[in-house]
């Protein structure tokens, strides 16, 4: 059985022999117990000549090219495409944001992937619950304006740890104005089916419901921050999209252990070094990789953030 495998994977790979196969494989165990080694080739050109995927404009990522684009989602507009977040088309942006908690180690074209936390690097963080009648307990929703760009909003909702659907706009943000603008929404959905490529969910009537509570919910949100913003601040003309934004908290994943340390306020994550370890931590208490992470309230403890806006 293993000989017949080998064979089908010299006949139809790139490995003319099992040592040069067996050279792939240690150069996983090189630097760790365990992982994947993905190999790109025989890549199709397109009629300009070029493959279909990018690997010039960057040394160490993989894009996908903006005229691939337009003939692969032929429903959007070239003007549309180019305001299309960045891990619509950036292989390296894509894994940064593959994982709703990242507990491995992603590199591509030898450079290491820096994961995020998205739920944790958000602006102006609430916290509300989505209970469904089919489900059995409250899911937990985190709502948030992107601090790196206004144009880039919607629901990130993840499966099982895992991203199917980013950015999806909902309720007030399919709308032609600036209602949800800039505000991200982060959900686990264990209780819906992806579909066999993980790049979306099955379209039944629990995803539909589930879409539809989520553009409330999403409104609520916007209109809440707006009414404590313009409480705050009557004469202030600046939408809440156009202040210039830091998350709330600041989160580093250590390069040696993996876990995420979360730094005390002030510090800017831009000019942290490129690697960063345990020790550099400025927080004793977890300034090493022995340490376990801080813990988080459960989501049982957790209570949805009261709407005042309601109120008025």
């Amino acid at each position: 059985m293993h000989k017949a495998s080998l064979q089908d994977i010299l006949r139809y790979s790139i490995f003319n022999t099992e040592n040069e196969l067996l050279e792939e494989l240690k150069a996983i165990s090189s630097t760790g117990s365990s992982g994947t080694r993905i190999i790109v080739w025989n890549l199709r050109r397109t009629i300009t000549g070029l493959t279909e995927f990018d690997f010039t404009t960057s040394t160490d990522d993989i894009k996908i090219p903006l005229d691939v684009l337009e003939t692969t989602s032929e429903q959007y507009r070239q003007s549309e495409l180019l305001t299309k977040p960045e891990s619509y088309y950036s292989l390296r942006t894509y894994c940064s944001i593959l994982y709703l908690k990242p507990r491995m180690q992603i590199i591509i074209r030898g450079q290491k992937v820096k994961t995020e936390l998205i739920s944790k690097s958000l602006a102006y963080i609430a916290k509300d619950h989505y209970k469904p009648n089919f489900v059995n307990k409250r899911i937990p929703v985190t709502f948030g304006y992107n601090t790196k760009s206004k144009d880039q909003y919607g629901i990130m909702m993840y499966h099982k740890n895992r991203l199917i659907k980013a950015y999806e706009r909902v309720g007030v943000q399919l709308k032609a104005n600036i209602q949800g603008l800039g505000v991200i929404g982060v959900i686990e959905c264990n209780f819906l089916e992806p579909t066999h490529n993980k790049q979306d969910f099955d379209n039944t009537d629990k995803y539909r419901k589930t879409i539809n509570n989520l553009g409330v919910k999403l409104e609520d949100y916007w209109k809440e921050i707006r009414f404590k913003r313009n409480k705050e601040d009557p004469c202030s003309t600046i939408p809440v999209e156009d202040t210039m934004k830091r998350p709330d908290q600041n989160w580093v994943q250590c390069d040696t252990c993996l876990r995420w340390r979360k730094l005390p306020d002030g510090i800017d994550c831009k000019r942290l070094p490129k690697e960063w370890f345990c020790h550099m931590n400025p927080d004793p208490q977890f300034r090493s990789c022995t340490v376990e992470e801080e813990p988080e309230d459960s989501d049982d403890d957790q209570r949805s953030y009261p709407k005042t806006y309601k109120q008025q």
